[in-house]
């Protein structure tokens, strides 16, 4: 994860991974982080090429509907 402040009022977060698929393990961390030092916003980006293990499966669409109402879009 990547903090970034673009004025003295705005905190933000840049988070990235494979997400496959994406889960709560992925994102309450987060979210309990951006509670507790303040984040205005938290910005997921998925990486389709892990370096590290083979292509995931999931699609976008599946990626969407896992994270659950108001995490995408």
């Amino acid at each position: 994860m990547y903090l970034l402040m673009d004025s003295m009022h705005s905190l933000q977060a840049l988070y990235g991974g494979t997400f496959d698929p994406v889960h709560y393990g992925h994102l309450k961390p987060v979210e309990i982080l951006a509670n507790l030092i303040g984040l205005q916003r938290v910005t997921i980006m998925p990486n389709n090429v892990p370096p590290h293990r083979p292509q995931p499966e999931a699609t976008s669409e599946t990626t969407q509907r896992d994270a659950g109402p108001g995490h995408c879009g």
